[in-house]
């Protein structure tokens, strides 16, 4: 009988899916299933639920609660159990303190690093803050010492001048040494200070230096720019005779008079020092010196021989003053006034000193 009421009630779950009260339609939103595999709606069965604990259907209590079952229990092995559980939980609970502590010592550690990272931080821009002021100082100093303790070549005033190769703190520093040499800001107040063949070699070597036949590579750049003698010998070699004689020609200006200006080394001039070779084998430096009469300041190119005497070219340039509302007091005078200029008043002065001289003891 058991069997055959289960078969028509699942015939009748599989072919009704209504609610056994009220037959409405279930739904998931809405259905209830009892332990006893009877479904209702939710209305109808917490609503029945208020007036009996048994199903509406079957008479089933499915809210009576069955007593355990005590009898026959085995002590030894509920206590073995339960030891093991309270051994398991207190190794469980010695771990977890334990890791809790390594724990907060890590944390604790990692908050000390954090902040001796954070101190080094500080200190290493610090240092690095101490090594670029050092190091603008440095450039400072070398452009100072450079302008007026040392010989300056043509290409130190290359330099000075564009802004490809030095620092603008060795600028400042060649600059205020310039002028505590000199007692002039020479390199802004005139023009004609750089000779117009190492401006016109630099332009060639870059050009050399930019192609990728025929040309030039970095590194040989680098060391050439700022050697005159390499310079030379680098576009002579690179360069036809045409082409290396027009690198001198904006070294002579012609006035409206037909005269010639000289701003800058005549290629015969770098001929006749090279001895008839496209080689210069010794530095050409340049000194600046101030003529009181005429009141202008001249720039006069030499070289060190091998006795470390200076040996001054044939040629000067005189310089061609910007602004003439600044006036300066020199004392330094023009190589040539003192020598050839004066020549013949320090003869005349010599021999009628010689001649008073022998006079005097005659009469004696």
């Amino acid at each position: 009988m058991n069997k055959q009421t289960e078969n028509k009630d699942k015939k009748m779950e599989e072919t009704t899916k209504q609610c056994g009260v009220c037959y409405d339609d279930l739904t998931v939103d809405n259905c209830v299933s009892t332990p006893c595999k009877h479904s209702f709606c939710s209305k109808c069965f917490f609503k029945w639920l208020k007036e009996s604990n048994t199903c509406p259907l079957c008479r089933n209590n499915y809210t009576r609660y069955h007593k355990w079952d005590y009898d026959d229990i085995d002590m030894n092995a509920v206590t073995h159990e339960f030891n093991m559980f309270r051994d398991v939980i207190t190794r469980t609970k010695d771990a977890l303190s334990e890791h809790h502590i390594k724990k907060e010592k890590l944390e604790k550690r990692i908050e000390q690093m954090n902040k001796a990272i954070d101190v080094n931080n500080q200190y290493i821009v610090q240092k690095q803050q101490s090594c670029l002021r050092m190091n603008k100082d440095l450039e400072y100093k070398r452009g100072f010492y450079k302008a007026s303790h040392f010989p300056i070549t043509e290409i130190d005033l290359y330099n000075f001048k564009y802004d490809d190769q030095e620092t603008v703190e060795w600028k400042n520093g060649f600059q205020r040494g310039f002028e505590k040499k000199y007692d002039c800001d020479i390199l802004n107040d005139y023009d004609y200070v750089i000779d117009p063949f190492i401006s016109k070699a630099r332009n060639v070597l870059n050009t050399l230096a930019k192609e990728k036949e025929n040309g030039i590579s970095v590194e040989k750049f680098d060391k050439v720019k700022n050697d005159i003698y390499k310079l030379v010998h680098c576009l002579s070699k690179y360069s036809t005779k045409k082409k290396f004689k027009e690198l001198f020609n904006s070294g002579i200006l012609k006035n409206k008079d037909g005269t010639e200006t000289i701003i800058g080394m005549p290629f015969k001039m770098f001929e006749s020092a090279a001895k008839n070779t496209y080689m210069v084998c010794k530095e050409i430096y340049v000194d600046f010196i101030y003529d009181k009469n005429e009141g202008s300041w001249y720039k006069t190119p030499y070289y060190i021989n091998n006795n470390n005497d200076m040996c001054y070219f044939d040629y000067e340039i005189k310089l061609n003053k910007k602004d003439n509302d600044s006036q300066f007091k020199f004392n330094r005078k023009r190589k040539h006034m003192d020598i050839s200029n004066n020549l013949n008043d320090i003869v005349n002065n010599t021999v009628n000193e010689i001649i008073e001289n022998v006079v005097s003891k005659t009469n004696e």
